[in-house]
């Protein structure tokens, strides 16, 4: 059964979550939610959560010369989440995050920028709906292990014991499973990469309401297993900065003492600054350049970068990429 859920009572990462399961699954009731806020209206047709239901009702609506407006206010959605989330562009593994949005932007929007696209780079624009729906089941086919494992690790959170390390490295393992980029043996790896950046997206997205559920951000447990968990978790949660900042002031106790923890809060410092436009401390994230290179984000100012690291076990000079 599917639980009645009002249509502004949810976060909209949980309305993501909604449609972005299996082929042959539907979602564990705890995350179905309609979202009325897509103007394509399939999410509300697909209560279900069918990834290929909505791909292909997105398809059919992309490809329609009288319904461009979709595809406009998909890509505003997508550049409003470039404004506020700039870590997507800055990290080259999530270039196709940033192409179609960061995690904050509704699903709809970004599997419309997907199939947009999919089909202007093909030029098959004019091809038959039928081939384009047969050309998406296809390269939906070829993420079926990933599908499977969301849809398998939502009903894992649903039931999970917050205060069970094993909880905690699941957390880890899911997301790095997710985050992979798997090879796949068409000619369509853009559409692939895109594909597998919105299904790592409602994982990060899972997992960070996972953390705000569990309550331990205000008590950080003792246990290493569920403190590298929390602050994994958190470190990825770039679409939700106000856990992150929750994260970080967890961990301010742990800052340049020397202990693994600290390094955390290196790491969490220096990706909060990044998100909220001011320079890193710790020298632990790298930025595109304005020439097209790619090497550590701004600094602060001042002296003392080797000595702030290797307080936060750290090695003295930044890594560059």
């Amino acid at each position: 059964m599917q639980r009645s859920v009002a249509y502004n009572s949810v976060p909209k990462t949980t309305i993501a979550l909604s449609a972005a399961i299996i082929v042959a699954g539907c979602i564990p009731p705890s995350f179905y939610v309609q979202a009325s806020n897509d103007p394509s209206g399939c999410e509300l047709e697909f209560g279900t959560g069918q990834l290929s239901d909505l791909a292909i009702c997105l398809n059919e609506r992309v490809v329609e010369p009288g319904n461009r407006t979709i595809v406009e206010q998909a890509r505003e959605l997508r550049n409003q989440a470039r404004e506020v989330s700039p870590i997507g562009r800055r990290i080259p593994e999530r270039a196709a995050q940033f192409a179609i949005g960061g995690c904050e932007t509704p699903l709809w929007a970004r599997l419309t920028i997907t199939l947009q696209q999919l089909y202007s780079v093909h030029d098959a624009s004019n091809a038959p709906r039928i081939e384009h729906n047969s050309l998406l089941l296809d390269l939906l086919d070829g993420h079926a292990d990933k599908l499977e494992l969301l849809r398998r690790h939502i009903e894992f959170l649903d039931e999970a014991d917050a205060s069970g390390p094993r909880t905690w490295q699941r957390l880890v393992e899911v997301d790095v499973a997710m985050n992979a980029t798997l090879p796949h043996a068409d000619n369509f790896r853009t559409t692939h990469d895109r594909i597998s950046s919105i299904l790592w997206c409602e994982t990060v997205k899972a997992n960070a309401e996972y953390v705000r559920s569990s309550d331990f951000l205000s008590n950080l447990p003792d246990d290493p297993t569920r403190l590298y968990g929390i602050w994994y978790t958190s470190q990825h949660a770039d679409h939700d900065l106000d856990l992150q900042r929750l994260a970080l002031e967890a961990l301010q106790p742990f800052a340049e003492s020397g202990d693994r923890p600290s390094m955390y809060f290196a790491y969490l410092y220096d990706r909060v600054a990044i998100g909220e436009g001011r320079s890193q401390r710790y020298g632990t994230q790298s930025c595109f350049q304005a020439d097209g290179s790619f090497d550590l984000c701004p600094l602060e100012d001042g002296l003392e970068l080797a000595e702030r690291r290797i307080r936060s076990g750290l090695s003295p000079t930044p890594r560059r990429r």
